[in-house]
């Protein structure tokens, strides 16, 4: 895989696959009805972290990824 953007999006995927995991093991951040502040804390950081990741990703995946390869194809017509 020495291609860098498909790597990005290998780990990518690979990410998706550990936000799945961690919001199942969260019951979708739930905050039990007696949980202390710090565990309510807890669930909602990484309820913001992983709203905060998917806008990174769907920056990266429209955005970045696109522009980048359109400027590989560019530089390989020149070539």
């Amino acid at each position: 895989m020495g291609n860098p953007i498909r790597v990005m999006l290998h780990e990518r995927d690979e990410t998706r696959d550990l936000l799945v995991a961690l919001r199942e093991l969260t019951a979708g951040y739930a905050v039990p009805d007696d949980a202390c502040p710090s565990y309510q804390a807890l669930l909602d950081g990484l309820a913001r972290f992983e709203r905060d990741l998917h806008l990174h990703i769907h920056k990266e995946s429209n955005l970045l990824f696109p522009a980048a390869l359109a400027r590989e194809e560019g530089l390989a017509d020149v070539s």
